[in-house]
Protein backbone atom coordinates (compact mmCIF):
# COMPACT_ATOMS: atom_id res chain seq x y z
CA UNK A 1 0.00 0.00 0.00
CA UNK A 2 1.28 3.46 -0.90
CA UNK A 3 1.29 6.24 1.64
CA UNK A 4 -0.87 9.33 1.32
CA UNK A 5 2.17 11.39 0.34
CA UNK A 6 2.92 8.94 -2.48
CA UNK A 7 -0.45 9.76 -4.02
CA UNK A 8 -0.43 13.45 -3.20
CA UNK A 9 0.04 14.41 -6.84
CA UNK A 10 -3.44 13.07 -7.62
CA UNK A 11 -5.12 15.58 -5.29
CA UNK A 12 -2.91 18.67 -5.33
CA UNK A 13 -5.89 20.84 -6.19
CA UNK A 14 -7.44 19.99 -2.81
CA UNK A 15 -4.23 20.89 -1.01
CA UNK A 16 -4.07 24.27 -2.70
CA UNK A 17 -7.77 24.88 -2.15
CA UNK A 18 -7.08 24.72 1.59
CA UNK A 19 -4.10 27.04 1.20
CA UNK A 20 -6.19 29.58 -0.71
CA UNK A 21 -9.13 29.43 1.72
CA UNK A 22 -6.95 30.00 4.80
CA UNK A 23 -5.05 32.70 2.87
CA UNK A 24 -1.64 31.04 2.98
CA UNK A 25 -1.57 30.87 -0.82
CA UNK A 26 -2.21 34.25 -2.42
CA UNK A 27 -0.27 33.81 -5.66
CA UNK A 28 1.67 31.19 -7.63
CA UNK A 29 4.91 31.90 -5.72
CA UNK A 30 3.10 31.28 -2.43
CA UNK A 31 1.77 28.05 -3.91
CA UNK A 32 5.26 26.85 -4.76
CA UNK A 33 6.52 27.78 -1.29
CA UNK A 34 3.53 26.04 0.30
CA UNK A 35 4.19 22.92 -1.76
CA UNK A 36 7.92 23.00 -0.93
CA UNK A 37 6.98 22.13 2.66
CA UNK A 38 5.58 18.73 1.65
CA UNK A 39 7.34 15.40 1.63
CA UNK A 40 6.30 14.98 -2.01
CA UNK A 41 8.48 17.95 -2.95
CA UNK A 42 11.48 16.17 -1.44
CA UNK A 43 10.60 12.97 -3.31
CA UNK A 44 10.49 14.80 -6.65
CA UNK A 45 14.27 14.99 -6.59
CA UNK A 46 14.65 11.26 -5.91
CA UNK A 47 11.92 9.71 -8.07
CA UNK A 48 10.70 12.34 -10.54
CA UNK A 49 9.40 9.74 -13.01
CA UNK A 50 6.82 8.51 -10.50
CA UNK A 51 5.27 11.98 -10.48
CA UNK A 52 5.62 12.47 -14.27
CA UNK A 53 8.28 15.12 -13.75
CA UNK A 54 11.29 15.43 -16.03
CA UNK A 55 14.62 16.38 -14.53
CA UNK A 56 15.80 16.70 -10.96
CA UNK A 57 17.61 20.04 -10.86
CA UNK A 58 15.99 22.82 -8.88
CA UNK A 59 15.32 24.75 -12.10
CA UNK A 60 13.64 21.75 -13.77
CA UNK A 61 11.51 20.97 -10.73
CA UNK A 62 10.50 24.64 -10.42
CA UNK A 63 9.59 24.75 -14.11
CA UNK A 64 7.50 21.59 -13.81
CA UNK A 65 5.78 22.93 -10.69
CA UNK A 66 4.99 26.25 -12.34
CA UNK A 67 3.42 24.40 -15.26
CA UNK A 68 1.49 22.17 -12.88
CA UNK A 69 0.18 25.09 -10.82
CA UNK A 70 -0.86 27.05 -13.89
CA UNK A 71 -3.00 24.08 -14.90
CA UNK A 72 -4.90 23.97 -11.60
CA UNK A 73 -8.14 25.75 -12.48
CA UNK A 74 -8.85 26.75 -8.90
CA UNK A 75 -5.62 28.72 -8.68
CA UNK A 76 -6.39 30.46 -11.95
CA UNK A 77 -9.74 31.56 -10.56
CA UNK A 78 -8.61 32.82 -7.16
CA UNK A 79 -5.08 34.02 -7.89
CA UNK A 80 -5.42 36.73 -10.49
Amino acid sequence: MLSLESNHHHCLHHTFNVGVVVEIVKNIKDGINYFAETFMYQCLHNIPGYYDFHGVSDEEVSSNLLSLFQNIKLLKYFLR
